[in-house]
């Protein structure tokens, strides 16, 4: 059959069965109401709309110090810090990296856990 043909039935298909109107274009604002456009404000409001004032004792003007402390500016890392910083050195090794990094150790296959170990890997028994 040609597409031609099949064109309305696909048309048909792209549509959505509903659409959400939640979320149709920017939000709209309501209003203002005329009571709130007459209202003034009460003397608690215009009390708390004021800044904080600053202790009496304070002097001088605000100065918030953004300064950066002289220690910060003066530290030197000692040689631990260096120590660590680092990087991990490879010694008898071609390279750092495992050929097959998802072979598991022969060793660790031989490996037989012990009394305790089995005793810890029992689940535990819940009371209902």
């Amino acid at each position: 059959m040609p597409l031609i043909q099949l064109l309305d039935r696909v048309m048909d298909l792209s549509t959505p069965r509903w659409k959400c109107n939640k979320y149709d274009g920017p939000a709209k604002f309501r209003a203002v109401l005329p009571g709130a456009l007459k209202a003034t404000a009460s003397d608690r409001v215009k009390a708390l709309c004021q800044p904080k004032e600053r202790h009496r004792r304070a002097k001088g003007p605000y100065k918030e110090d953004l300064s950066i402390p002289k220690g910060a500016l003066e530290a030197v890392a000692t040689q631990r810090v260096l120590d660590l910083a680092q990087p991990k050195i490879y010694r008898n090794v071609k390279n750092e990296y495992r050929e097959n990094p998802f072979m598991v150790d022969p060793r660790a296959l031989k490996a037989k856990a012990s009394d305790r170990i089995l005793e810890l890997a029992k689940p535990k028994k819940v009371k209902k």
